[in-house]
C-alpha cells in the first residue's frame, strides 16, 4: 500500500483531484493508502493535465519490493512497505515523483 504525501506545482496554488481504486471500487479524493495490486487511479490538475497510477505490486522486478506504473513514464515508481509518494510538476506538465525505492519523471498527458 501507498500514499500520495505531497503534490507541488511550481508555477503556486493548483487544486487536484484523485479517483479510482479497485475495480468496481472506485472512489473520489480516497482518503486511506492506496492499492492493492490492480488499482488504478486518476491525478487530475486542471489546466496542466492528468496522470494515470496502475499499482502493479510486485510483478514488475525493480529497486523496491513493490511499484506503480505512471502514464507519461518509461520507468515505474518502486517503493518498500508503505510508499510515501511526492509529486513535484512544472508549468509545462513535466513531473517527477521520489519518496520511495526510486524517482521517476515523466509528463502530465492533457486534456
Amino acid at each position: 500500500m501507498w500514499n500520495i504525501v505531497s503534490i507541488s506545482v511550481d508555477s503556486g496554488s493548483h487544486s487536484s483531484v484523485l479517483f479510482g481504486g479497485q475495480p468496481g471500487k472506485e472512489i473520489v479524493s480516497p482518503t486511506g493508502a492506496l492499492g492493492p495490486e490492480g488499482s488504478v487511479y486518476i491525478l487530475a490538475l486542471p489546466g496542466l493535465g492528468y496522470m494515470k497510477l496502475t499499482d502493479v505490486g510486485g510483478s514488475v522486478s525493480g529497486p523496491g519490493d513493490w511499484s506503480v506504473q505512471v502514464s507519461g513514464s518509461s520507468t515505474n515508481w518502486f517503493y518498500r512497505g508503505g510508499g510515501q509518494a511526492s509529486i513535484s510538476i512544472n508549468s509545462s506538465g513535466q513531473y517527477t515523483i521520489s519518496g520511495g525505492a526510486n524517482t521517476i519523471s515523466g509528463k502530465l498527458t492533457p486534456f
